[in-house]
């Protein structure tokens, strides 16, 4: 089901961004308990997502930037 929801064209809009990096957090999980080879390609690109919501933040959403910050710790 998460890999489903994960499986569209690269989205733009900053909410979208925000549930794939959530889907991708919780695939991680997944993957560390049954898939361990996967976990760090999951993470990797969860991070990577994760760095440009928080360049785009400041300029589109500001009020977000804390709740952002803490999901991308």
């Amino acid at each position: 089901v998460l890999k489903q929801a994960l499986e569209h064209d690269s989205v733009k809009d900053i909410p979208s961004m925000m549930n794939d990096v959530k889907c991708l957090l919780l695939l991680a999980k997944v993957y560390k308990s049954h898939k361990k080879e996967d976990v760090m390609g999951t993470l990797n690109e969860a991070m990577d997502l994760q760095s440009r919501i928080l360049k785009r933040v400041p300029l589109e959403q500001p009020e977000m930037i804390p709740s952002q910050k803490q999901l991308a710790a």
